[in-house]
């Protein structure tokens, strides 16, 4: 007994291509392939600076600082005016707790949103516990880690449940 193999070889410039009889089974094959990373841009060509990007991710940072703070104050408007409460803002939390926090950034719009501590004037405890509670959910709407629609529309679940 012979084991001939009948092999075609197709030659197609410097690449070697096996000839098919089944083209269609084989079809999948070249959607498979992962495209390349694009190569990292040589921004000095493009006339910028380390001084320019230095200037694009402070600009960044302080929109992001922007939308926190308006995003914070908007959360804490609704507990003011009763839209909100202590429990309401814990099931919200517990909710939408992203799977991977960027505590880099939410330490940083902490940082900038701290206020001097005065000895001997304890903070009363669960206001403590809302306004940390209105910082998350702050920090998470604005690094894009929760969709603002999605925790409103949560919100308004609530108070509609809370009405009947």
């Amino acid at each position: 007994m012979s084991n001939k193999i009948n092999l075609v070889i197709q030659v197609q410039g410097d690449q070697y291509f096996p000839a098919v009889k089944h083209k269609a089974d084989f079809a999948y094959v070249g959607q498979l392939a992962i495209n390349a990373p694009k190569p990292v841009e040589n921004t000095k060509e493009q006339g910028e600076t380390l001084s320019d990007i230095m200037a694009l991710i402070a600009e960044d940072n302080k929109q992001i600082l922007q939308s926190y703070e308006q995003w914070r104050k908007t959360i804490l408007s609704m507990v003011v005016a009763g839209e909100l409460s202590r429990e309401q803002l814990m099931g919200l939390y517990i909710t939408f707790l992203p799977a991977q926090t960027n505590n880099t950034l939410a330490a940083v719009l902490e940082q900038s949103n701290r206020k001097s501590v005065i000895a001997g004037v304890p903070q009363e405890r669960e206001q403590q516990t809302i306004e940390l509670l209105a910082n998350a959910l702050s920090s998470w709407i604005s690094t894009k880690q929760v969709e603002p629609d999605s925790l409103f529309e949560q919100i308004e679940n609530q108070s509609t449940v809370a009405l009947r």
